[in-house]
């Protein structure tokens, strides 16, 4: 474990689901409040912090003597460090292109930006310029790639040389054994820089990043077996680059807001809440239920609640009605979801929210909250989709992925996603909603 305190590679790279604040004490800090905008960069830049003690550090899996922990308040403090939503921080988990943008947007320019539909858009919008592709759909796979040490390189390179084209001689890669194959044929495309990696190459432009960090001592590599390396292109822990984040502060000289801005060409969500209906819509021809009333914001009939305004609402709003398709869903880290129907025909597959989760309501004379593997006792609670209540269904959370639905939903969803290759033992699906189990020979729905 030592060897890692001198992989100086490891950047900034921590992923952004919730925790609650209550799970970890927020470290003193000389001067800042609960609505400081300074972002961790200025804070360190400015050196007005007192690093905390590392026993402040609450999550599930951190004993509090790791050779990381003492590295995690501040980052926590200013929002760029967040943990899962069952209390774990996960430090062993490899970090994605999209949450790379989120950290390094957050640590330089704050939580800013325009909401969308995609919740990493408005930080990748931030520092766009510093990436290596500014042309990428939204959607492209590149945004949930596992993002290699030297592609980290690439972006770090633009902050710690302000942004400058930088000139390095590849010499300076001489040192370390695993730097010696440079791929010559980059075209500056993921694709062919993907292909690159993937023979064990790395990309020129890359290597050239690598060089001028090693030249300014930033990357200074680690011994092992009596050989220096870099690990160029494998990917980076969560951990690794916990001891970094203040180190990247310090050695970035100056910075300028916005230096590095750009325009994926996202659809804007606005984030406005826009208030659930409260009384009956005209034209409504069915029985009035009062319980449905209440479930329902105030709409008793699937028809009316299909043709009623899209309504935005938030996680923590416990009297939120049952969404529909074009509702705008507010999570708890504030990124806001519009939500759509799933390939399978349910509402919200395939996000990371559970938006039925903490909706309240009486049904019946009894408040009732759904939980997770909440059953409502009969057929007033609500409606999943046409012809089809939730009544008698089990809402279930996905604890994997935090995405959730009514049993009858997920039944849809697994029908249209289980897996028909062979599997290894233990082995889950690319959705983590299927695990191969040898014994039966046979794929086993698995959402918990």
């Amino acid at each position: 474990m030592k060897k890692k305190l001198i992989i100086i590679i490891n950047i900034i790279l921590i992923l952004s689901i919730n925790i609650s604040a209550s799970a970890l004490e927020i470290p003193v800090l000389n001067g800042y409040g609960s609505d400081t905008q300074e972002t961790l960069y200025t804070c360190i830049q400015n050196d007005t912090y007192i690093q905390a003690d590392s026993s402040s550090v609450k999550f599930k899996d951190i004993r509090g003597d790791e050779w990381f922990t003492g590295y995690i308040p501040l980052p926590v403090y200013f929002k760029v460090l967040r943990g899962y939503e069952d209390g774990t921080l996960r430090p062993d988990n490899n970090i994605t292109s999209a949450e790379v943008a989120k950290v390094i947007s957050t640590t330089f320019e704050g939580d800013s930006g325009k909401a969308s539909k995609v919740w990493y858009a408005k930080y990748y919008n931030n520092i766009m310029k510093a990436f290596t592709y500014s042309d990428l759909d939204i959607n492209d796979g590149y945004f949930n790639r596992e993002m290699t040490r030297a592609e980290i390189a690439y972006v770090i390179a633009k902050y710690v040389s302000g942004g400058e084209v930088y000139q390095a001689d590849l010499s300076q890669l001489s040192s370390f054994v695993d730097c010696n194959l440079i791929g010559t044929d980059d075209d500056g495309t993921l694709l062919k820089d993907i292909e690159i990696m993937e023979a064990g190459y790395i990309p020129s432009r890359y290597a050239k990043a690598l060089a001028y960090l090693v030249e300014k001592g930033i990357f200074q590599g680690y011994e092992e077996n009596g050989q220096w390396l870099l690990n160029p292109i494998k990917p980076v822990t969560r951990a690794e680059v916990f001891t970094l984040l203040i180190k990247l502060c310090k050695v970035v000289p100056s910075y300028t807001p916005n230096q590095f801005t750009g325009n994926l060409d996202i659809e804007y969500v606005d984030t406005t809440p826009t208030p659930a209906p409260t009384s009956r819509p005209s034209g409504n021809t069915g029985v009035f239920d009062g319980d449905k009333e209440l479930i329902n914001g105030g709409i008793t009939s699937y028809e009316d609640y299909m043709a009623r305004e899209n309504i935005t609402v938030r996680w923590d709003d416990p009297t939120r009605p049952r969404l529909k398709a074009g509702d705008t869903f507010i999570a708890e880290d504030g990124t806001a979801y519009v939500l759509e129907i799933g390939p399978s025909g349910v509402l919200g597959e395939g996000l990371p929210i559970a938006t039925d989760l903490g909706r309240q309501t009486t049904v019946k004379g009894r408040t009732a909250t759904i939980t997770h593997h909440f059953q409502p006792d009969d057929d007033t609670f609500g409606w999943i989709w046409e012809g089809l209540s939730t009544g008698g269904r089990v809402y279930v959370v996905n604890e994997r992925t935090g995405e959730g639905h009514w049993d009858a939903e997920w039944d849809r969803i697994m029908n249209n996603t289980k897996p028909t290759e062979p599997g290894v033992d233990g082995q889950y699906s690319e959705d983590g909603n299927w695990c191969y189990v040898e014994m039966f020979n046979a794929w086993m729905f698995d959402v918990n």
